[in-house]
């Protein structure tokens, strides 16, 4: 992925302008505070440690600077979301199938069925020390924009003491 990307940088003159960097989202390569705001577009759901990764987007990020989630869901209102969700559980599998690996997109169906709801996962965002700002439901719910601000008042260290209890809480489920 990173040399597809690295082609697109040269071929758009962008590669002196952009640094691609191959890491873990639970122990981000930068040093606190570095950017003025930091996303991750669905992926996150893939994370083992989502709470861990949340700290370290807030870690990186300066003092009053934003970070956006956007993630896949399952619709869960309304009668064009039993219709989203027949799209992803039957007809995105059977078009993945069709297209790639099977088991690709059996994946795909069970990581998004397992994300939390959009509630639960702004509950997530705060408790590790992010303050909220917005959700942009898009698709019928299948798609949200999650738009939260590190906190001004705390810094990075409120993250910190987050990201130490989740460090806890990991050690004593081991």
């Amino acid at each position: 992925m990173l040399a597809l990307g690295r082609g697109k940088l040269a071929r758009e003159g962008l590669a002196t302008r952009v640094a691609l960097v191959e890491g873990d989202a639970r122990e981000l390569p930068f040093a606190p505070a570095r950017f003025d705001a930091c996303a991750i577009a669905f992926g996150i759901r893939n994370v083992p440690d989502r709470g861990r990764a949340l700290v370290e987007l807030a870690r990186v990020t300066r003092p009053g600077g934003r970070v956006a989630v956007l993630e896949l869901g399952t619709p869960r209102e309304g009668w064009l979301a039993s219709l989203a969700r027949l799209h992803v559980r039957h007809v995105v599998p059977r078009l993945g199938a069709w297209l790639s690996s099977r088991e690709e997109y059996a994946y795909l169906e069970r990581s998004i069925a397992a994300f939390p709801p959009p509630e639960r996962f702004v509950e997530e965002l705060a408790e590790c020390g992010l303050e909220v700002l917005a959700t942009h439901p898009f698709a019928l719910g299948a798609t949200t924009l999650f738009v939260a601000r590190v906190p001004t008042e705390q810094g990075p260290s409120a993250c910190s003491a987050a990201a130490r209890g989740l460090d806890a809480e990991s050690s004593r489920d081991a």
